[in-house]
């Protein structure tokens, strides 16, 4: 005689219905901007392709990111305190972006290295201000939920952002018609749109020749 066991299964997203537009905001944001991360690996490949230092150095400057996140966490809490964690959050993003549009201006080793800990700062004053944000956006009850699901889009953006970065890597380093290195990871944070300009062949660049000759191909008349 066979005995079957019915096992209810729950489902795993039950828990985010019902959750405050405040902390699904949250999570958007912080899916972007860890998405954005992808500067940071290709920092390395920036120092070394373009501006010529050694793989040591550019390590380095890896360093200088992450001691200027050690010491970010108490310094963004209590901006948080002071002026709320949404400005601090904006703040953030802003400084980030122009901090990575400055970097590609300088181009001694030790400019570079200063620049990339004040970007530690700065970007990392999110993390305070996120969780911040989620605790006084939702009840006691339910913040393991809201923590759980900016997790996710934590996680989700550190997937497919190094994933973006190397496509637009394998199509140019260097994204725009602009004399000098303009790397792709400058575009990580200000604006999060990316415009690619990618040639489609030789056929279509056989085809702008003939047009410059003033001879159009064949069936493109």
């Amino acid at each position: 005689m066979a005995i079957t066991l019915k096992v209810p299964v729950k489902n795993p997203w039950a828990g985010l219905r019902g959750l405050p537009r405040t902390v699904w905001i949250v999570a958007a944001t912080s899916l972007v901007n860890r998405a954005g991360m992808m500067a940071l690996p290709f920092l390395v490949l920036y120092l070394t392709g373009h501006l010529g230092t050694s793989a040591s150095l550019a390590g380095l400057a890896v360093s200088a990111y992450g001691l200027g996140v050690s010491v970010t966490g108490p310094i963004a809490g209590r901006l948080c305190d002071r002026f709320g964690p949404f400005t601090v959050m904006r703040a953030s993003l802003v400084l980030t972006g122009v901090v990575l549009l400055v970097i590609p201006l300088a181009h001694r080793f030790a400019a570079v290295a200063v620049l990339t800990f004040v970007w530690g700062i700065v970007a990392d004053s999110t993390r305070p201000a996120t969780m911040s944000a989620l605790t006084n956006a939702t009840p006691a009850e339910r913040r393991k939920a809201a923590i759980a699901l900016n997790r996710l889009a934590v996680n989700l953006g550190m997937s497919i952002g190094p994933a973006i970065g190397g496509f637009l890597a394998l199509v140019s380093f260097s994204v725009g018609g602009h004399r000098g290195p303009r790397p792709v990871w400058r575009r990580g944070d200000m604006g999060r749109c990316v415009r690619l300009r990618i040639d489609r062949g030789s056929g279509h660049r056989h085809d702008r020749r003939a047009r410059r000759l003033g001879h159009a191909p064949r069936g493109r008349r």
